[in-house]
């Protein structure tokens, strides 16, 4: 298991008043640029309530143009635009990839239209895949190629990726990386008065001293955090992890915006050894829902320990008769000839919502053939409609 990282030397920052000047945010940039060298603590005021953070880009990836000025299709030698300080291109260089857009290679070899890998998009879909560990070969100045193995044969991607179009970019970072320099972010509650390590640190407990990371809730992918690509060592200490309460929403409808994404790390972006560590990670309570309180945690050395995972409800609204089978609820019906009938029951949801029809509801096909689908609805005032 993880264990806490030695920060013996590093930059210390403290988030100011209302997390604004300075911003959590602000200084988490400060801290990514500062990473190849010193390593940052990050201090939240117990109490204080800052937006998920977003972490910008690692400062030490190599980015790749996808267009025939830096990849050759036929021998599969790829050229540098810019490298990183301190990277020099070497023979058996292990490396990592990751795509901002389509990886070279991912549309010759398949895609969801033929069923290669399908419903992956165009990730997993060519010889060269996110988080894949590959070697340098035929390096030359600022051209290299690509093998599966340290000396290998090079690979020849077949076509230049990019279903973003003009200046999209693959990107790419050694394996190991090249500093292990730790950002934490951590409430000011010292360790002597926190709960200990080893043992869930319960949210009902020790919230009032962790600092708080707070995402909107109600509404589709609003603000939430997100990693940058190959963010990495990244360390969080006593966060209360939440949404807006909005369980008031359940008070007009049966079907209220579920909250989502309280944290992404798409495994495509290549994010690592980043920890939770005695945190409380939470919905709202009832009849707030959430659809996805992390919308991704991917990527290489990830870990969530002696946290508190509190709430994750996405209630559904039930209905009586129950339909039976791998079907979703809903009322009951029958078809007979060119009649569709709903028989009567009820819709429930929460808080005290109850939608009862209480007689057949019928439709009709009155000439020709008929294709289509019909839904019956149930309104917060408790009627039912077509």
């Amino acid at each position: 298991m993880p264990t806490f990282p030695s920060v013996s030397g590093y930059l210390t920052a403290t988030v100011g008043a209302n997390c604004a000047s300075p911003s959590l945010n602000g200084l988490i940039s400060a801290a990514v640029i500062n990473q190849p060298t010193n390593g940052t603590v990050i201090t939240i005021p117990a109490g204080t309530i800052c937006p998920t953070p977003n972490f910008p880009n690692d400062t030490q990836m190599l980015s790749l143009p996808q267009t025939s000025s830096f990849i050759n299709l036929t021998t599969g030698v790829f050229t540098a635009q810019t490298i990183p300080s301190g990277w020099t291109l070497a023979n058996g260089q292990p490396v990592i990839l990751s795509g901002a857009s389509c990886l070279p290679g991912s549309f010759t070899a398949g895609n969801d239209n033929n069923s290669y890998n399908p419903n992956t998009g165009c990730s997993h879909n060519g010889p060269l895949i996110s988080g894949v560990i590959y070697y340098l070969v035929g390096v030359s100045g600022s051209n290299f190629q690509l093998s599966a193995t340290p000396g290998g044969s090079p690979i020849l991607p077949g076509d230049y990726g990019a279903a973003s179009g003009p200046g999209s970019v693959f990107l790419m970072e050694q394996w190991p990386l090249m500093n292990s320099n730790w950002i934490v972010i951590q409430t000011s509650t010292p360790d002597a008065n926190f709960c200990p390590q080893g043992v869930r640190c319960m949210g009902s407990i020790w919230q009032p001293k962790m600092a708080t990371f707070q995402t909107p809730g109600g509404c589709f992918n609003c603000n939430g955090g997100n990693t940058g690509f190959f963010t990495h060592h990244i360390w969080f200490r006593g966060i209360d992890a939440t949404f807006t309460d909005v369980s008031s929403l359940a008070n007009s409808t049966i079907d209220p915006q579920a909250s989502n994404n309280l944290f992404n790390a798409p495994y495509t972006w290549m994010s690592s050894y980043i920890v939770f560590d005695r945190s409380y990670i939470h919905c709202p309570a009832f009849p707030n829902r959430c659809a996805e309180v992390f919308n991704a945690y991917g990527g290489r050395n990830m870990a969530v320990i002696d946290s508190d995972l509190e709430n994750w409800n996405y209630w559904r609204s039930s209905a009586t008769p129950v339909r039976l089978g791998n079907t979703a609820e809903g009322l009951s019906g029958s078809i007979v000839g060119s009649t569709l009938t709903i028989i009567p029951g009820s819709v429930k949801a929460p808080p005290s919502i109850v939608c009862t029809s209480t007689a057949n509801i019928t439709f009709t096909i009155t000439g020709g053939n008929a294709n289509a689908s019909a839904y019956v609805y149930a309104s917060p005032s408790a009627f039912l409609h077509s």
